[in-house]
């Protein structure tokens, strides 16, 4: 019988054995609510794992969950250190680290995945013990050697990558890796970027050095976001680099959508900008003014579930070193969680029957029709907080029909 997970607490009281399921064939998911440790290469290649539970676990050795071509999404709320390689050759859509603070070379080589969120990475530690001599040896970190991020990664508070980073690991040459959009806060500066699919990178005046070479990339079909005055504008424009000032005009990427849906799942307020903050609001009307801050609503992603109002927009601070603090707002997005009530405007509407039109004046059957007809093409998504729309056309429905004139009347 194929083991389809299992629950590892019982085994192993708050660490897991290096090598402990290495190659596993039938694992598909793994549940292990009080372990914080998860040893050297514990999940390598389990071809089958397609979930886990970790939410104690803090820190991953090295090779731990490499190979797994199987993830969907992969959260790990409390990780704090993640070895070398621990992570490399996953393949999955969504990497949540929140607070993952220090990782070591390779982790992210090979790896494929959509978004990525390292919000407290600060370290990449780009030193190793050689097997063979047993001496600790530095080389370039390599952490995106041949890694392709298809959407956003986001790494607000790392100010340093010691050597090559996105370059092959094997020939220390650029290489194939695609990556959409890049951000950075406070990072001090880049030995080499993306080779290809870079679509922006956002950069701050923090910025001291980037890669002088430029002819493996394709500088035209790359935007490069930051400050004006700064390196980063001068040196994205000696480059051939498309330079785009940050300003509350320019940093929202993809606006919150014109109505909300349950279907929908969060918002997300996708601005770019450095050290942002984020501050969600409702608001009983279309405006992204005006509105009552939702308290505890300080993330990136708002789920309305969690609070009902007839709008939301999200107010985003962005502040760049020395610079002037910014604010950037998106659109008002309408919640059609809570539709309006179409019961007796269904009833009006369901009244009216066009065959008595002759027995009616054609100008008071006309106004009777007209406002049938205004009240059958009212939009069916309507939130609740546009019931008067609906309330109003019943009403021009009954006057309309209580105002009909029969002909042998006139």
């Amino acid at each position: 019988m194929t083991r389809i997970g299992t629950t590892i607490d019982e085994f192993f009281e708050k660490g897991i054995d290096a090598r402990a399921f290495e190659d596993n064939k039938t694992f598909m998911f793994i549940d292990g609510e009080s372990i914080e440790e998860i040893g050297m290469s514990v999940f390598k290649n389990c071809k089958k794992l397609t979930f886990c539970n970790f939410p104690k676990v803090k820190t991953i050795w090295e090779e731990a969950f490499y190979g797994i071509s199987t993830f969907k999404k992969l959260v790990l709320p409390n990780v704090t250190y993640i070895a070398e390689e621990a992570l490399s050759a996953l393949y999955l859509y969504y990497l949540s680290l929140p607070n993952l603070e220090e990782c070591g070379l390779y982790t992210f080589a090979n790896m494929e995945v959509t978004t990525l969120y390292c919000l407290k990475l600060s370290k990449v530690n780009n030193t190793y013990i050689d097997g063979k001599d047993n001496v600790a040896v530095q080389d370039d970190a390599y952490v995106f050697s041949d890694t392709s991020i298809l959407g956003v990664a986001d790494f607000p508070v790392l100010e340093d990558v010691k050597g090559k980073c996105f370059s092959s690991r094997s020939t220390g040459e650029i290489n194939g890796n695609r990556v959409t959009r890049l951000e950075f806060s406070k990072i001090k500066g880049l030995k080499d970027l993306p080779s290809t699919g870079l679509v922006s990178v956002v950069l701050p005046s923090t910025v001291e050095r980037l890669p002088d070479d430029v002819s493996a990339y394709v500088p035209a079909l790359c935007k490069i976001y930051g400050s004006a005055g700064t390196y980063v504008e001068k040196y994205a424009k000696e480059k051939g680099f498309d330079f785009i000032e940050v300003t509350p005009e320019t940093a929202v990427i993809t606006d919150l959508p014109k109505y909300y849906k349950p279907y929908m799942g969060e918002l997300e307020a996708d601005v770019v900008g450095f050290n942002r903050q984020y501050q969600w609001y409702a608001n009983d009307v279309n405006s992204n003014e005006g509105g009552t801050p939702i308290e505890g609503a300080t993330g990136k992603n708002f789920n309305p579930v969690d609070y009902y109002a007839p709008y939301y927009y999200c107010v985003v601070t962005s502040k760049d070193g020395d610079f002037d603090p910014i604010t950037i707002k998106t659109s008002a997005c309408e919640n059609r969680t809570q539709t309006a009530d179409y019961t007796a405007l269904d009833k009006v509407l369901n009244e009216f029957d066009s065959s008595q039109s002759e027995l009616y004046t054609a100008e008071s059957w006309s106004d009777y029709s007209t406002a049938v007809a205004v009240g059958a093409s009212i939009d069916r998504g309507l939130a609740k907080s546009k019931q008067n729309i609906i309330d109003a056309a019943i009403k021009e429905i009954i006057n309309a029909r209580n105002n009909l004139v029969r002909k042998n009347a006139v």
